[in-house]
């Protein structure tokens, strides 16, 4: 569904940057690349070394080495054509705070764009904490990131034009 918004926005902007944070060794990128689009992924050092290794960038994609809590990568990223910033299966291991600073930094920078992902509510999060995390000691789920209702987002700056979500369930 993500790799669908971000083809539908690519539509009306061509020639935006798709922008993967915490990419890992996800290929998004590839399967989305109009051919006039940026690609930039960012993750840590570990991650992008082994990610130049098995997935070398193509010729309008670049990896970035950085925390992206540590806003210096958005003067890495080009925004005067656009920009989608995706996060996939990423933000539930942040907290509130964090996501929330995160959010209202992107949308005073990136002033034009979208910014994709996934969310869950507290009862989702449990469930996925129970099946994908049970052989960790993981007890304190409230210090990951979910919300009740996502129009929460409109509260935390006037920034947002549209908040939107699709219900996966």
């Amino acid at each position: 569904d993500l790799e669908w918004e971000i083809k539908d926005y690519l539509k009306s902007n061509p020639k935006a940057s798709v922008v993967n944070l915490g990419c890992g060794l996800d290929d998004l990128f590839n399967r989305v690349n109009n051919g006039e689009c940026r690609g930039f992924n960012i993750d840590f050092e570990d991650v992008i070394t082994a990610r130049n290794e098995l997935l070398p960038p193509l010729e309008n994609e670049k990896n970035i080495i950085h925390n992206i809590n540590d806003t210096e990568w958005f003067s890495e990223i080009p925004h005067e054509n656009g920009v989608i910033i995706v996060g996939l299966g990423l933000f539930y291991y942040f907290t509130f705070d964090e996501v929330k600073s995160l959010f209202t930094k992107m949308t005073e920078h990136f002033t034009t764009g979208v910014i994709a992902f996934d969310i869950t509510n507290k009862r989702g999060l449990k469930l996925m904490l129970k099946t994908l995390v049970k052989d960790s000691a993981i007890s304190d789920i409230d210090s990951y990131f979910h919300i009740k209702d996502v129009n929460e987002l409109n509260s935390w700056t006037n920034n947002f034009k549209r908040v939107s979500s699709k219900s996966y369930m």
